[in-house]
């Protein structure tokens, strides 16, 4: 198997900055096998690893991994248990149901739930979303069975939560470095681990420093055993991670009709305490499965239960940018709120506008047509509310099609807003841009309504749905 995490500098984390990575000389140790492509990282203790060894053997499929002196091992509660080779100082064994290479992390399977997201494919019954729901209640499964022991979950960070199928191993419990210079904290030692660094990059999951954190046995009698309720944090802000890309000892509050979705209070209220037990978070997570997250945001306040997963029945992202479609396309008549803005007579019917300036309309039509040539969005926009004031009757057929384009321009960035949103991870960003478009929108419609009535009808109706987006994704942060 390839390195450790601290031995591979070419594939950082992602929670937090990364540090300067040393790496230390194994025992005496078979050369390593090749890397393969997108190669597992097992853990932070070891040095080397090798998946062949093992394979060759007869009857028996594991993982090798060689550890520096200084570096010791208890074995945990849970059945995966390294085993010590006594002929070989530091070598300790894996057994492993199938290939080793093919296992993935929860690196993994952020990833790929990333570009699931980013490719709207989410929904009911998806493997990927399974797969999530199995890990997440695992964990908590597995931090259970460790405190009816006294035990903690140790170094627990994406690269050491391996998945053999959809069973989530930590394969890093258990190790733990007592050093090989100096007495505990050892924060000063030369020969500690880059990994035990206080501002290492998995720092942020957890109550205490790294050094401290390693000794999840209650007998190691280096420090105190972790709290349980500390686990439960570390857990909450692992699964933040894993479905939304947050990182931090203290997680965002994430807004939206009725609040944040019921995926993120269970994690937030994880990560700030509010749940005692690691069994307590298992029956939260059974009541509101971090699949929930994916789900698109509701359109009603009070939406219709969905019978197969407890969920909500949303209106998509797709289906809203069909409606979108159609409201560019003129056709179709699909209203979203009954308020229509603008200025209109006493039938309803926009006033005709007021005598302009030809010289002034010309000037401003000029700094449009650049500003939309260059990409300039704001200046079009503010170039648009000119010419449009000072547009006079003869140059009002020039003003509605340079009105036309800039909706036109419009529709298409809203379409891109949308894809931002099937995003978990830049919901934020997608709820600004939201709220730009609308007030861009606004400005010009309350301004002045468009003459002619088709043209009207689609602005009202993109006004609309933009509305609706923005009221979804809650201000942006």
């Amino acid at each position: 198997m390839p390195r450790d995490d601290d031995e591979d500098p070419s594939a950082p984390l992602d929670l937090g900055p990364e540090p300067a990575r040393r790496v230390y000389p194994a025992p005496s140790a078979p050369a390593a096998a090749p890397k393969a492509p997108d190669a597992l990282r097992w853990g932070v203790c070891g040095v080397v690893h090798t998946a062949a060894e093992l394979a060759a053997a007869p009857g028996s499929v594991g993982v090798v991994r060689y550890v520096t002196s200084g570096v010791t091992y208890t074995a945990p509660p849970p059945a995966d248990r390294w085993r010590s080779v006594p002929s070989e100082p530091g070598r300790y064994e894996l057994p492993w149901d199938g290939d080793p290479a093919a296992a993935r992390t929860l690196r993994h399977l952020r990833a790929d739930l990333d570009r699931a997201a980013r490719g709207n494919l989410l929904s009911d019954g998806h493997p990927l979303l399974r797969e999530l729901d199995a890990v997440a209640a695992g964990l908590a499964a597995v931090a259970a069975r460790l405190h009816r022991d006294r035990w903690g979950l140790g170094i627990v960070q994406p690269d050491n939560v391996v998945l053999r199928g959809r069973e989530p191993v930590l394969v890093d419990l258990g190790f733990a470095w007592k050093g090989a210079f100096g007495s505990p904290p050892w924060d000063d030692s030369p020969g500690r681990p880059d990994w035990l660094d206080p501002l290492g990059p998995s720092a942020a999951l957890w109550d205490q420093p790294p050094a401290r954190q390693q000794f999840a046995d209650p007998q190691s009698g280096v420090f105190p055993p972790t709290d349980p309720a500390a686990d439960v944090r570390t857990l909450g802000r692992l699964f933040a991670w894993l479905i939304a890309g947050q990182t931090g000892r203290t997680l965002p509050e994430v807004g939206g009709p009725g609040g944040p979705p019921p995926a993120w209070r269970v994690v937030k209220d994880a990560a700030d305490g509010r749940i005692a037990s690691a069994d307590a978070l298992a029956a939260r997570l059974r009541e509101s499965p971090l699949s929930e997250y994916f789900a698109p945001p509701p359109l009603a306040d009070d939406p219709a239960p969905r019978p197969a997963t407890g969920g909500r029945n949303w209106l998509t992202p797709a289906a809203l940018a069909a409606v979108l479609l159609m409201a560019v396309a003129g056709g179709g008549y699909y209203y979203l709120r009954g308020d229509k803005g603008g200025t209109t007579g006493g039938n309803g019917e926009p006033q005709p506008p007021a005598p302009g300036d030809p010289a002034e309309f010309d000037q401003a039509a000029g700094e449009f047509d650049k500003a939309l040539a260059g990409n300039d969005r704001p200046g079009m926009w503010a170039a648009l509310k000119k010419l449009l004031a000072a547009a006079p009757p003869e140059k009002q057929a020039e003003a509605d099609a340079r009105r036309a384009k800039a909706v036109d321009d419009w529709a298409a960035e809203l379409t891109a807003a949308v894809a931002v949103g099937g995003d978990p991870a830049r919901r934020f960003e997608a709820a600004g841009r939201f709220a730009e478009l609308e007030t861009q929108l606004k400005a010009v419609t309350d301004a002045r309504p468009a003459t002619d009535p088709a043209q009207r009808e689609k602005e009202e109706q993109c006004l609309a749905l933009v509305a609706e987006y923005a009221r979804q994704f809650g201000p942006p942060r």
